[in-house]
């Protein structure tokens, strides 16, 4: 019962719908903190302090996984038979 409940929603419409909108939020975190790069500790990128230094890779790695996992949410959607 609980399985045709989560089938039911597992469409290939929602599963890439919800892709696109890991891409959206992936891609917000990458316009807010860039992307990742590697720096020098001494050379300043946007980042006052250390502390916001790793706060803006942990953001802009966590940004590009939402997008991967967006990408790969949306061509799953593309192949039917496993529906």
């Amino acid at each position: 019962m609980e399985f045709a409940i989560i089938k039911q929603y597992l469409t290939p419409e929602n599963i890439s719908s919800l892709g696109l909108f890991l891409d959206i939020i992936g891609i917000s975190l990458i316009y807010k903190y860039g992307l990742p790069n590697v720096v020098p500790s001494g050379g300043k990128f946007g980042a006052s302090n250390p502390n916001e230094e790793k706060l803006y890779k942990q953001q802009s790695a966590f940004g590009l996984r939402l997008i991967i996992y967006g990408f790969v949410l949306q061509i799953v959607s593309n192949y039917r038979f496993l529906f």
